[in-house]
């Protein structure tokens, strides 16, 4: 074998190496259901506004989102678990006072509550419920 053809071959044996070493490592990725497209996207669920009395006589108001996992949690809270989503959120605000939702940490109890009430609701149990953003809070 010349020299040109021994070139030749080590050109060609390389680059095949390179694309099945290339094209495993992409179909290993791809193909076995780890990757991120195998989890489902979480979805945001904006509710109306509360107004509701506080434990301690002041009002608040807050916009809750509920970020749920997938499209079809986001249908079952809209239309199958609004009530039971509405009245758990209206029990934990009843329960508080002005000074467990003051600040930033009040903030932060206040998403746990939710949270945490949320998920203590037996109807809502099967929702996969990620996490509760306030978007507005006012306490007069």
């Amino acid at each position: 074998m010349t020299d040109r053809g021994k070139l030749l071959l080590a050109v060609v044996l390389t680059a095949l190496v390179a694309s099945g070493g290339t094209w495993l490592a992409m179909g290993s990725l791809a193909g076995d259901g780890r990757g991120a497209a195998a989890e489902p996207a979480t979805v945001d669920v904006s509710l109306e506004p509360f107004t509701t009395n506080l434990r301690d006589g002041h009002v608040i108001q807050v916009s809750v989102v509920l970020r749920v996992e997938g499209e079809r949690a986001k249908e079952e809270v809209e239309q199958a678990h609004l009530a039971d989503v509405r009245h758990s959120i209206h029990r934990v605000l009843r329960g508080m006072t002005a000074a467990d939702v003051a600040g930033t940490d009040g903030m932060d109890r206040l998403q746990q509550a939710l949270l945490k009430g949320l998920k203590a609701n037996e109807a809502l149990r099967e929702i996969p419920l990620r996490e509760v953003l306030l978007m507005d809070l006012i306490v007069q």
